[in-house]
């Protein structure tokens, strides 16, 4: 049964392709051609080659997991990294690479993060010796793995290159299990401590101290009114008709009628299905009567008995639920109806 735990952020994360622009460069370097590989992680094929194109989180982890499939590397967010660069990491590697101090950039960065993407949550916890960025993804699973190593060795590389040193991180700790360690030792120029309670790098503070020598403040000027654009368009997104539900232990995708289970699950719902999901989604934690579903979807009178509200309801907690027997997303309020509930978005 599908019983991790959901994303909790404060909201659902829309994220737009420079998420997965590091795998599509890779897919299209190695001749795999990513609007296959879209279509696999429920993305519109056409995404791939449009710079604005947003979609829901789950789907971004999705094509992080199915290009690891296709080009057969487990380490495809170490792989990523090697042709990358700041430009390739959008709006957070310019805000990186633009501020004078390079401390200054990643607290920037770790801030418009959380606001653009509430499922990515990094923070800076600076000391006089030692500074550590931490990095958490809220989605289990395997492409936030991939994401992690992905932004992580980013940033092992790139901050030592904004400010044109020769310097390194000083430790690495990795929530993953240990899998290809040689790999990774090559790539932050540490072992990881694997199966740690945390995604990590640990710098010396006076590394971050160090000054961006092309840092230009018109830029990252630029970047900051690109990003409120950004979060209003992503959270317009979120909130349309085809909207982004996020419910216990899965995301769906109304506007496409897709169901996001942490393992990488999809089920597809039907017409119906989705018809129903969006009524009770729009009366969000409202009792919703028996009554009101056969008038407004059935179109079913008053005085007409039907079984089909609750024969759908059955069909659609099977795809919704962890354990249909005992739902905690589409609850029955015995004498009265049905309630979907949903946490604060």
């Amino acid at each position: 049964m599908k019983s991790q735990s959901p994303p909790s952020g404060a909201e659902p994360t829309i994220v737009s392709t420079g998420t997965i622009i590091r795998p599509i460069m890779l897919l299209k370097a190695r001749g795999v051609e990513p609007g296959q590989i879209a279509a696999r992680a429920g993305l519109d094929s056409r995404a791939v080659d449009d710079p604005s194109a947003l979609m829901p989180f789950p789907v971004a982890m999705r094509f992080f997991e199915e290009a690891s499939l296709a080009l057969n590397d487990p380490c495809l967010g170490l792989t990523v990294v090697n042709d990358a660069t700041l430009k390739n990491y959008g709006i957070t590697g310019f805000i990186l690479a633009n501020h004078a101090v390079l401390i200054d950039g990643l607290r920037d960065m770790a801030e418009h993060v959380a606001r653009i993407a509430p499922a990515i949550q990094i923070q800076v916890h600076d000391g006089p010796i030692l500074t550590e960025v931490s990095l958490h993804i809220d989605w289990p699973g395997r492409g936030a793995e991939l994401l992690v190593q992905d932004v992580l060795a980013g940033l092992a590389k790139h901050a030592p290159e904004a400010t044109g040193g020769d310097w390194g991180v000083t430790a690495v700790h990795l929530r993953q299990a240990e899998e290809f360690p040689e790999r990774f030792l090559a790539t932050f120029g540490v072992m990881p401590t694997f199966g740690a309670d945390r995604n990590s790098l640990t710098f010396r503070t006076r590394d971050l101290l160090r000054t961006v020598p092309k840092a230009d403040s018109m830029v990252l000027t630029h970047m900051h009114e690109a990003i409120e654009t950004q979060i209003r368009k992503r959270r317009a997104a979120a909130g349309r008709s085809a909207n982004v539900l996020a419910i216990s232990g899965c995301v769906v995708d109304l506007g496409s009628g897709t169901v996001h289970h942490p393992d990488g699950e999809r089920e597809s719902l039907t017409s119906k299905e989705r018809e129903l999901l969006s009524f009770f989604a729009s009366k969000a934690n409202q009792i919703v009567t028996h009554e009101s579903i056969e008038r407004d979807l059935w179109g079913i009178g008053k005085n007409v008995l039907s079984y089909a509200p609750a024969v759908a309801i059955r069909r659609l907690r099977k795809k919704i639920e962890a354990d249909p027997s005992h739902p905690v997303n589409l609850v029955t309020v015995f004498g009265e109806g049905w309630k979907l509930v949903v946490p604060p978005q």
